[in-house]
C-alpha cells in the first residue's frame, strides 16, 4: 500500500517545527513588548518655548561655574543652580537639540530630570530621574525608562555600566563618589560638590561631535602663525584663502576641511577653540601666536562670528552652531547686563547673525564628503564679499532686548523667521554655496 507524504513524515519532526515556530513567536512578542514598555509614542517632559535673553544669560552664568571649576586644582568644587538656572538650561538644551527634550525642575524635595530622544518609527526613548540629597558621595537616583521603573540599586548598576562603556570609548569618568562628592536639594535650587576632569570633558565632547585630528589642526595653526609673521594678512578672506591653499584643494577631504575650520577659529578667535579637536590646544604650545587683528568688512567681531560658527559646525552640528549664534545675540540684547561675548558690541545684531549663518552654511557643505573638494577650491580663492555679501551690512545692529521683542517678538516668532529668511536669500544668491 502506498502512503502519503504526510503519513511518512516522522511524528517527532512535526512537533519540532511547531516548537520552533512557537519559540520565534514568543521571542517576537517579547521584543514588541519590550519596545512598547521601554519607549513611548510621544516625548516625556514639557514642550518648552524658545529661550529668552534672560534665560540665555542665566544658562551662561551656570555654564561659567563649570568652566571656572575646570581651572581649579583637581578640577573640583561646589556649584549652585537655582530653579531659574535649571529652567534656562533645559530650555537651551531643548532648543539646541530639538526635537529631543530636556526638562529639569524641583519637585517633592528632589531634582527631577525628564529627557526624551526621538527614535525611528515615531517612537521616543523617555527617561525620568529623581535625584535626592546625599550629604556624602554620589546621590540617590531612581530612574524610569519608558514605563519601567528601576529601583535605586538597579539605577546605580545602569550608571556604573554606562561609566564602564564610556571608559571603553576612552572617556575617563572618575569613580561615582569622586564625580559627585555631595548633592543637596535646597530651597529654590541644588548644590553639588563635583569633579570635572578636563580629559572627561574632552572625551564627552568627542562623543557628541566628529572626530577631528588634533595633530592636523595643530599643524595648520602653526603654519598659519608662521606665515602671518612673515607676511601679515589683515582681512579674513585672505586668511581663509591661505588656510585652504596649504595643500592642493583638489586633495581636500571632509576631515581636512573640519580641521582647517577649527584651526582658523583657534588662530582668529581664541586657542581654546581647539577643545573641539581633542588636545589640539596643548599641541600648539611651541608655536602659539597672539590672535591677529583680522577684519571682515572692517569689523574684527564679524571675523570672530564667522570663524567660530564654521568651527562649531565642523566640530558638532549645524543645529548647535545656529542655536549658539542666536543665543549669543539674545544675550547681547541685554546690553551691559550680558558678558556673553566680552569686547563684542552689545545688543542683538542681525549683522552678527548674518556672519554666523554664513559660517555655518559654508562649513555644513564643506564637511560633506561629496562636496569637500568643491568647497575647499572655492574657499582657496574666496573674496570678502562672498563670505559676507555687502547687502547684509545694512542689517540692524545693536537692538536692545526690548527693541528686539517689540519688532520681532522672539526667536520663535514668524517676524524673526522672515528676517532670517531674508539673510539666507542673500547668502544663497551671493555667498559660497
Amino acid at each position: 500500500m502506498l502512503m502519503s507524504t504526510a503519513e511518512t513524515t516522522p511524528d517527532r519532526v512535526r512537533p519540532a517545527r511547531h516548537r520552533w515556530r512557537r519559540v520565534l513567536l514568543i521571542l517576537a512578542a517579547l521584543l514588541v513588548g519590550a519596545v512598547l514598555l521601554l519607549t513611548g509614542g510621544s516625548p516625556i517632559g514639557r514642550a518648552l518655548p524658545a529661550p529668552t535673553a534672560d534665560q540665555v544669560g542665566a544658562a551662561r552664568a551656570a555654564a561659567m561655574q563649570l568652566r571656572v571649576l575646570r581651572t581649579t586644582p583637581g578640577a573640583s568644587g561646589t556649584v549652585r543652580f537655582s530653579a531659574m538656572d535649571l529652567r534656562a538650561i533645559s530650555t537651551l538644551a531643548s532648543h539646541g537639540f530639538a526635537p529631543d527634550r530636556l526638562d529639569a525642575y524641583l519637585a517633592d524635595g528632589a531634582l527631577r530630570i525628564e529627557a526624551a530622544h526621538r527614535l525611528p518609527l515615531g517612537r521616543w526613548l523617555n527617561l525620568a530621574l529623581a535625584v535626592r540629597s546625599q550629604p556624602k558621595g554620589f546621590p540617590s537616583i531612581r530612574m524610569t525608562v519608558g514605563q519601567v521603573p528601576l529601583g535605586e540599586g538597579m539605577t546605580r548598576f545602569v550608571i556604573r555600566t554606562a561609566r564602564w562603556l564610556l571608559a571603553k570609548r576612552e572617556v575617563p569618568v572618575p569613580p561615582l563618589d569622586t564625580l559627585v562628592r555631595s548633592f543637596t536639594v535646597v530651597p529654590g535650587g541644588v548644590v553639588a560638590d563635583i569633579t570635572l576632569s578636563p580629559s572627561m570633558i574632552e572625551g564627552l565632547t568627542r562623543l557628541d561631535g566628529h572626530r577631528i585630528d588634533p595633530a592636523q589642526v595643530a599643524q595648520i595653526y602653526c603654519t598659519l602663525g608662521r606665515l602671518q609673521r612673515s607676511a601679515p594678512l589683515g582681512d579674513v578672506a585672505a586668511q581663509v584663502r591661505r588656510a585652504f591653499a596649504l595643500q592642493p584643494p583638489a586633495t581636500a577631504t571632509a576631515e581636512r576641511n573640519r580641521a582647517t575650520f577649527v584651526a582658523l577659529a583657534m588662530f582668529l578667535v581664541d586657542p581654546s577653540a581647539g577643545e573641539m579637536a581633542g588636545n589640539a590646544r596643548e599641541r600648539i604650545d611651541a608655536c602659539r601666536a597672539p590672535v591677529p587683528v583680522v577684519t571682515l568688512h572692517g569689523r574684527a567681531d564679524l571675523t570672530m562670528h564667522w570663524s567660530l560658527s564654521a568651527a562649531l559646525t565642523a566640530g558638532s552640528s549645524t543645529q548647535i552652531a545656529q542655536a549658539m549664534g542666536t543665543w549669543k545675540e539674545l544675550a547681547d540684547s541685554l546690553s551691559k547686563q550680558s558678558e556673553f561675548a566680552v569686547g563684542d558690541p552689545t545688543g542683538f545684531s542681525f549683522l552678527d547673525l548674518s556672519a554666523d549663518r554664513s559660517g555655518f552654511r559654508i562649513a555644513t557643505v564643506a564637511v560633506e564628503p561629496s562636496e569637500a573638494v568643491r568647497i575647499a577650491t572655492a574657499l582657496s580663492r574666496v573674496t570678502e564679499d562672498q563670505i559676507l555679501p555687502p547687502a547684509l551690512m545694512a542689517q540692524q545692529d545693536g537692538l536692545t532686548n526690548q527693541q528686539f521683542v517689540r519688532h520681532f517678538g522672539g526667536i520663535a516668532d514668524p517676524r524673526y523667521d522672515a528676517a532670517v529668511g531674508r539673510i539666507d536669500a542673500v547668502l544663497d544668491a551671493a555667498g559660497v554655496n
